[in-house]
C-alpha cells in the first residue's frame, strides 16, 4: 500500500513539475524561439537530443533579468572520472615537489647570503686601512725639511718658504679631517660587517629551524588533500549539459550559457553545436569531456598549506618562516 502511495506521490509531483514548465509563458516563448532562422524552435531541437537521460525546464531572475534554462541530465563513462583524478593526483605531486623546492631553494639563498658576507668580511675595512696608512705617510711628508729652488727671476726663498708654510698648514688641516672621517668610516665598516654576518646567521638558523616542521606539513598538506581528491571522485556524479538562454519580452530569447555542470559545478562551456543539430549533442561531450574534470590542486594546496613566508619588519625579503596567523615565526 505504502509502495502504490509513494509512487502516486512521484508521479503527483512530476505532472506537477511538466504543467508548470509548460505553464509558464517565459520557458514557452524561449521554446518557441527559432535561433538564425532555423528550420525547428529551440524546444524542438532540444526535444531530439538522445542523450539526454531526463530534462526539464526551468526559469530564474538573475540580476532582474529572467533566465530560462533546459538541464540535460547525461551518463557519461567513469573513465572520465579515473583520468581527472590520475591528473589531480599528479598534480599534487608536482605541488609538493615545489613545495619542497622551494624550502631548499630558501635555505641554499641563505646559505649563500651568509658565506658572501664572510667572504667580504672586512674588505672594505682593508681598503679604507690602506688609504688611511697613505694618508698617514703624506702627513709624514709634510714633516720634510724645506729646499728653496728657484724657478723664476725674482723669487726668493723667503716668499717661498712663507708659502710652503702656509700650503703645509692648510694640507694638515685637510687630512686630519679626512683621517677623521675614514676612521669612522672604518668603525661603521667593521660594524656593518659584524650586522650583516649575524643577521644572515640568524636568517639561515630560522630557515633550518623549519627542516622538521616543514617537512610534516608536506606530510599533512598531501594526506589531507589525497582524502579530498578521493572524495571528489570516488563517487557517483550527477553530469548535466545545461542551455541558458535570456528572456525578454517581445524579443527573441538570447543564449547565455552553454556547457557541462557537474554535482551543480559549472565546468567549462563551449560552442553548442547540438542547437544546430540534436545528433551532434555527442559531440558536444566528448568535446567537454576530453580533458577530464580536473580540480585546482595547486590553489588547494597553496590554500591548505599551513606555514608561509616570514618577512618579519622587512618588505623586501623573507627571514624564515612561520605558522599562517601566527605573528612571528619563533
Amino acid at each position: 500500500m505504502n509502495i502504490v502511495r509513494t509512487f502516486k506521490v512521484a508521479c503527483l509531483t512530476f505532472l506537477v513539475a511538466t504543467l508548470a514548465a509548460c505553464g509558464d509563458p517565459k520557458i514557452s516563448a524561449v521554446k518557441g524561439t527559432r535561433l538564425r532562422g532555423d528550420e525547428f524552435t529551440v524546444g524542438e531541437t532540444l526535444g531530439k537530443v538522445k542523450e539526454c537521460k531526463s530534462a526539464d525546464w526551468s526559469s530564474e531572475l538573475v540580476n532582474n533579468v529572467t533566465i530560462v534554462t533546459h538541464t540535460c541530465t547525461i551518463a557519461i563513462d567513469d573513465s572520465v572520472f579515473r583520468m581527472s583524478k590520475e591528473k589531480a593526483l599528479r598534480d599534487l605531486r608536482d605541488a609538493e615537489r615545489v613545495s619542497v623546492q622551494s624550502y631548499n631553494e630558501a635555505v641554499t639563498r641563505a646559505t649563500a647570503q651568509l658565506e658572501g658576507y664572510k667572504r667580504q668580511d672586512g674588505a672594505y675595512t682593508a681598503d679604507l686601512t690602506g688609504k688611511l696608512e697613505q694618508i698617514d705617510r703624506d702627513i709624514a711628508a709634510l714633516d720634510q725639511p724645506f729646499v728653496f729652488v728657484r724657478r723664476f727671476l725674482g723669487q726668493t726663498e723667503e716668499m717661498t718658504k712663507k708659502a710652503d708654510e702656509e700650503s703645509r698648514a692648510r694640507r694638515r688641516v685637510e687630512y686630519a679631517e679626512l683621517k677623521e672621517r675614514l676612521l669612522r668610516e672604518i668603525d661603521s665598516s667593521k660594524s656593518s660587517d659584524h650586522r650583516n654576518i649575524e643577521e644572515s646567521k640568524r636568517i639561515l638558523e630560522n630557515y633550518t629551524s623549519w627542516d622538521d616542521k616543514y617537512a610534516a606539513a608536506v606530510t599533512q598538506t598531501r594526506e589531507a588533500l589525497k582524502k579530498e581528491i578521493d572524495a571528489r571522485y570516488d563517487k557517483d556524479h550527477v553530469v548535466q549539459v545545461k542551455t541558458s538562454f535570456k528572456y525578454r519580452e517581445g524579443a527573441l530569447a538570447e543564449l547565455v550559457y552553454a556547457g557541462i555542470v557537474i554535482d551543480g559545478q559549472k565546468r567549462g562551456s563551449t560552442i553548442p553545436v547540438y542547437l544546430m543539430d540534436p545528433k551532434r549533442m555527442g559531440e558536444f561531450i566528448a568535446y567537454m569531456t576530453k580533458d577530464g574534470f580536473g580540480m585546482d590542486v595547486f590553489g588547494r594546496y597553496d590554500e591548505s598549506f599551513p606555514i608561509q613566508a616570514d618577512y618579519g619588519d622587512s618588505t623586501s625579503y623573507a627571514q624564515g618562516y612561520k605558522y599562517k596567523g601566527q605573528v612571528a615565526a619563533n
